[in-house]
């Protein structure tokens, strides 16, 4: 039986968390854990991968993908398009990448949710509402640009649904303490059109400054009632606010020459953002190669500055707010299917899906740039 609740938690950095060895599923010391299982998410109890524990012992460093975002905002279609990426893409043009599976549960996100649906030219289902039992990576053999050769990644797909609650949003609060930089996805257009909420999915003006502003709002009264001070979170915490479907608002060069009654309401109200140029990523080999990988790092972080200079004109109170809350942030807008996800061709035209990770990465100082 899934277990909605985490039975205990303790507020401690995650750094020294890999110092004392600590569960992937719950994030308690594995010292608490009776031979090694998890008990915190099922009854029945989840054994901790023993390559995880070996690593973690190596000190690899370990980075976690916490994806939070409200339903219907394009978590699951980002995340099947991530995987797809890193798994099927990179070991092309990274030479001698790979990655492991480092649990049951990873085969079967692959396969069910996540990246079977692409290859099968079916639409990704919904997250269930539960917690759920991370997936574990292992990706070995990263570029000479990377601090070390291997890395563990940790994702976390937290349901949407529970975003509505502040309260469901604390069953987790050992992710929330001890993740330091969880993605924050947001759909402009959807919150722009009233789709927020399963029980208000109709076509109407939404508010989307009050509904990104409750989102990090409810973030951030998790970590309070955590026990962390206003202190500990300017220090610690760096969200990655990464702006989905954005293919729908951005415009193109086969989009110059049409009239798209759609495209000129968005552009009404996103029109910065509309003039942001993606990086042709079909060609994967200009935009990940060792040689220009360092260019693209910085124009990500240019893009990021740009967008924030966009939040601040536009969104004034979320950007108010995050200017207090946090030291810094991080920004992103992406595109995980390049076009309409109903198109069930099964091709594969994300932009910028990579960002999320690459911020990551270099969040922990574990690339050059």
């Amino acid at each position: 039986m899934m277990k909605k609740l985490y039975n205990k938690y303790e507020i401690k950095p995650i750094i020294e968390r890999v110092k004392c060895k600590f569960c992937p599923f719950c994030l308690d010391e594995i010292s608490t854990h009776t031979n090694d299982i998890c008990t915190n998410l099922l009854d029945s109890g989840i054994p901790i991968p023993r390559k995880f524990k070996e690593e973690v012992k190596e000190r690899t460093s370990v980075i976690f993908l916490f994806v939070i975002g409200y339903p219907f905002h394009g978590k699951t279609q980002f995340l099947s398009h991530f995987f797809y990426k890193i798994t099927r893409d990179l070991p092309r043009i990274w030479e001698g990448y790979f990655y492991s599976a480092l649990n049951q549960e990873t085969f079967d996100g692959f396969d069910k949710i996540y990246i079977g649906p692409i290859e099968r030219g079916e639409f990704a289902d919904s997250t269930r509402n539960v917690i759920p039992i991370p997936m574990i990576l292992h990706l070995e053999n990263l570029p000479t640009d990377f601090k070390y050769n291997k890395i563990i990644l940790v994702c976390y797909d937290f349901p949407g649904e529970f975003c509505d609650d502040q309260y469901y949003m604390q069953t987790a609060r050992n992710l929330f303490v001890n993740i330091d930089h969880p993605i924050i996805l947001f759909s402009l257009l959807d919150s722009l059109n009233g789709k927020t909420w399963p029980d208000n999915v109709i076509e109407k003006k939404g508010d989307v400054d009050k509904d990104l502003h409750e989102l990090l709002n409810k973030y951030i009264n998790v970590l309070y009632e955590s026990g962390l001070s206003e202190e500990d979170i300017k220090m610690r915490k760096k969200p990655i606010v990464v702006f989905t479907k954005t293919d729908k608002f951005l415009e193109n060069e086969e989009d110059e020459n049409k009239e798209d009654e759609n495209k000129k309401k968005y552009k009404h109200y996103f029109g910065p953002l509309a003039e942001i140029k993606y990086y042709e990523e079909n060609n994967l080999n200009k935009i990940y190669s060792l040689e220009s990988r360092k260019e693209y790092l910085r124009d990500m972080i240019a893009f990021s500055d740009e967008i924030k200079n966009f939040v601040k004109r536009t969104y004034i109170q979320t950007y108010n707010f995050v200017s207090n809350k946090f030291n810094d942030i991080n920004f992103v807008a992406l595109s995980s299917t390049g076009k309409d996800p109903e198109e069930k061709d099964g091709a594969v035209g994300s932009k910028r899906i990579l960002d999320p990770l690459f911020f990551l990465i270099m969040n922990e100082n574990l690339i050059s740039i």
